[in-house]
């Protein structure tokens, strides 16, 4: 789970900070890392509720309680989510500096 969110949350950030309202601005980045950081909030907690009406066993270990795997790596990807946005954000402040002399 920690993997499919860092991929997620470090490619969410992009379309928030290129095509959004505030993209000719500073506070871009972060802009764009909030809107990120809210999108994988959402996704998480659409998550939760799923695993725990559904009580999917896809993930599930031997002698767990239904859905313990599929809510195990929903938290997992809401962590790596946060880490992958938060990961884009900081090469996005670093090195936005380069855009302006290219």
């Amino acid at each position: 789970g920690i993997e499919i969110g860092m991929a997620h949350g470090y490619f969410l950030i992009g379309p928030f900070v290129s095509l959004g309202p505030l993209r000719a601005t500073p506070e871009a980045a972060t802009v764009g890392l909030l809107c990120g950081c809210a999108i994988i909030g959402i996704v998480s907690v659409g998550g939760l509720i799923f695993g725990t009406t559904i009580k999917p066993t896809r993930f599930d270990r031997e002698g767990d309680k239904p859905a313990a795997g599929f809510i195990e790596m929903i938290n997992w990807h809401a962590v790596g989510g946060l880490g992958g946005a938060g990961f884009a954000h900081a090469l996005l402040t670093l090195f936005g500096s380069l855009h302006a002399t290219f």
